[in-house]
């Protein structure tokens, strides 16, 4: 099957596609348009400005994400004065030049679940964000 190019700005040629749902789905082009998976097919023809990265012998998977974690949160993550703290708010204190998310993002990580502290019996509220290194700390957060 050839799906045509319609103005993809990037296509991952010949990797072998790992689908959650699917299992190993042989060999497959990515394409993406605006950051986003636009077509995938055995074959894509592509335009003369589409960027197209040859990953043959290589993985192409969905990024993961990470259900628990701390990074990306600019000050501590227990508070010691009290145990109740349902006050705090992850997202006013998001750090999106935190050097965990660009590691992250090295390792396949795309979207995180970011915490406060376990210290306290009763917590605040976390923010489930997409990493994004250097983006502004409200361009993070996932909405809806």
């Amino acid at each position: 099957m050839t799906t045509t190019s319609t103005g993809y700005d990037l296509i991952l040629t010949g990797g072998t596609l790992l689908d959650p749902g699917q299992g190993i789905d042989g060999r497959r082009d990515v394409a993406f348009k605006d950051g986003l998976v636009a077509a995938v097919a055995e074959h894509i023809e592509a335009e003369a400005d589409a960027t197209m990265i040859d990953v043959t012998g290589k993985l192409i998977t969905p990024g993961l994400i990470d259900a628990h974690t701390h990074i990306a949160v600019s000050s501590p993550l227990n508070e010691s004065s009290q145990a109740v703290t349902a006050e705090v708010r992850v997202t006013d204190v998001l750090d999106s030049y935190d050097i965990n998310i660009y590691r992250q993002l090295a390792g396949g990580t795309t979207v995180a679940h970011t915490m406060h502290g376990s210290a306290n019996p009763i917590g605040g509220q976390n923010a489930t964000i997409k990493l994004r290194w250097g983006a502004a700390p409200s361009e993070l957060l996932i909405q809806g």
